[in-house]
């Protein structure tokens, strides 16, 4: 009986905390939001005029980069391209993001409206 009840025990322990586990996983990270004015273009990062602050953005090989001139599907890793052939100081973009330890990531950049040039 002893080892029938040490048995039952640790079952439900162990269950118990498998349980825990799963309610404290974090869950994915949602993109924000952000629209504004390009300000300045960096290697790779860019910042932007937004209404009421400036914020800057990290760019990775797999942000999508849309709009009129610009393939729908145009990411950096198509070869050696330029973050500056993708997006310019005084263009308009909607930009979705994620939060991250150092700048926010920059997932998809649509350019609304091209600066002047």
């Amino acid at each position: 009986m002893g080892l029938q009840t040490l048995t039952l025990v640790l079952f439900v322990a162990i269950s118990a905390a498998a349980g825990d586990g799963q309610q404290n996983s974090t869950p994915p990270s949602q993109l924000l939001p952000s629209t504004g004015v390009v300000k300045t273009v960096d290697r790779a990062s860019f910042t932007l005029d937004a209404p009421g602050s400036e914020v800057a953005f990290a760019v990775t090989l797999s942000t999508r980069f849309i709009g009129k001139g610009l393939a729908s599907d145009l990411v950096l890793r198509m070869g050696p391209r330029r973050l500056s052939e993708f997006v310019q100081t005084g263009d308009k973009v909607a930009v979705a993001y994620r939060r991250s330890a150092n700048l926010p990531t920059a997932v998809e950049v649509r350019v609304v409206e091209r600066g002047p040039r």
